[in-house]
This record gives structure tokens, sequence and C-alpha cells, in this order.
């Protein structure tokens, strides 16, 4: 097993920055990314993964960790950011930014980076063994192009769909910004079974399919979305007010009163009427 831990530093690729790739033997490796730069820009004629040059490619069952729990992080920049076919995937803070061409649908590859123009891209591909689980708790995502964070299927050049299912085991957002492109969906989510997945964060566009129960989606001034706790109503029946019963002496008096006011109606004159202690 192999771990590598960046605090700092730059790290300037040609189209890949760190790949993490899953053929034998180089499984559950351990990447921990707390600060620095990576910045993966594309060349013709060199060696390449495949596709977008990619600041992050991640195809095994390792461990990836971007960003501190306090938000900080390191700033990771390719035409796709971090492209994910399996691994469990945590992002805790600083900045994921993809420069790439936008693509509705990934074409499939079985050497590397299925591109999509995205900041975090999740492809599904029989090719790999699949198994993606990414919780995303802050942190910046930025697409200039397309969505920033992308979850599909790959397909073939004649459109064939490379995996008969998503192989996303999970995906929980609770935190961080999203920003798409203008037009583009900050979060598409075309193939993961479970729409409910956002529980908090702000983002460029309406998710409100993608909200679990226990949140809403209000607008702030600069009109991005921002996510926030459902406030709790109690909501109380209201009691029937009581009814004193009145007492044996009370009705005697009421009795007493209504027939002094029918026989003033009769003779026109005005009663001004005291109670009294009826014995």
């Amino acid at each position: 097993m192999t771990v590598l831990t960046m605090n700092g530093g730059s790290v300037n690729a040609v189209n890949a920055g760190i790949i993490q790739s899953g053929n034998d033997g180089t499984e559950n490796t351990e990447i921990y990314l707390y600060g620095g730069s990576i910045t993966a820009e594309p060349k013709e004629g060199s060696a390449t993964v495949g596709g977008d040059a990619v600041a992050i490619h991640h195809t095994q069952s390792g461990i990836l960790v971007i960003g501190k729990e306090d938000g900080t992080g390191p700033t990771l920049t390719g035409e796709t950011g971090v492209a994910l076919k399996e691994g469990t995937v945590t992002v805790n803070g600083g900045t994921i930014k993809a420069t790439g061409e936008y693509r509705e649908v990934a074409l499939a590859r079985e050497d590397g980076t299925e591109d999509t123009g995205a900041a975090i891209s999740i492809t599904s591909n029989a090719a790999f063994a699949g198994g993606v689980a990414l919780t995303v708790n802050g942190g910046t995502l930025e697409s200039a192009n397309g969505n920033a964070l992308y979850e599909g299927i790959a397909e073939d050049e004649d459109g064939t769909p490379a995996a008969l299912e998503s192989y996303v085991s999970a995906i929980k957002v609770d935190g961080g910004s999203f920003v798409g492109a203008e037009g583009k969906d900050s979060v598409a989510a075309t193939a993961y079974p479970e729409e409910k997945f956002i529980n908090g964060g702000q983002f460029s566009s309406d998710v409100s399919k993608n909200l679990t129960s226990d949140v809403k989606l209000v607008q702030d001034e600069s009109g991005n979305y921002v996510v926030e706790t459902v406030d709790s109503e109690i909501t109380e029946t209201p009691s029937e007010p009581e009814i004193e019963n009145p007492s044996t002496n009370d009705n005697v008096l009421t009795y007493i009163v209504i027939g002094l006011i029918a026989v003033a109606g009769i003779i026109g004159t005005t009663l001004y009427l005291k109670k009294s202690k009826v014995r």
C-alpha cells in the first residue's frame, strides 16, 4: 500500500497531475491533499492517460481526501478537475477547477479519463471494477463550461452505454460551493438511483430534486441557491374555552333579570339592576 500526503508546493503536469491506477498490485493506495496546487494541461504528442488533461485521475479502490476539515485545501485545475471511476473520495476544502469542453455524455475509454469538463466527474464503465463513494463536506467546485459535479454512464462511440447501471455506491453532499457554467447545471447526476443526496451547500443552479427531506432551497441576493435546514413547526391544537357552570343563585338572578327587562319593555321604564345575594 502506498500513502501520499501533500501539504504544499505545486505540481505542473502534462495531461495528468496524479494518476491513481487500477492495475493489479496498485490497489488501496491513500492520497491526502491538504495544500499546494496541482495543474494539468494538455500537450499534443505527449504521454497521456487519454482524453482531457486532469488534475486527479482515480480508477482504483483506494482513498482520496481533498482538503482539511477546517475548509482549507489545495487548488486542483484541469480540463476535467477530478475524474473518478472507483474509490472512496472525500472533499473537505480547497478549490477544484475545470476548464475543458462541456460534454453531456462521456465518451467511454479503457485507457484513461472520460471527459466531461466537470470539476468532479464520476463515470461508470464496465471495463473498470467500479464502486465510487463520494462525500463533499466543503470546498469550491467550479466549471468554466460544464457542471461542477457530474455523474453518469459513459457511452461508446455508437451511443451504446458502457455499463448497465451506475457503479456509484454513494453520493453525499453536506456542504461546499458548486459553480457550473452559465446555462449548465451545477449538479448533474444522470444515473445514480438515489436522487436525494444533498443536505447542504451553495449552488449556481436549482438542485431541488436532489434535496433530502430535512432541508429547503432559498436564493440569496446574488441569485445563488443556498440549502437551509427546515424549521420544525410545532402545531398545537387550540383548547376549547372553559365554560363555567353557573351556580344556582346565578340562575335565579338570570331569570329575575329577564323578567324585569320584559316588564320594562312593556311599560317603557328604564331599570338599573344591581346583583344582590339571593337567600
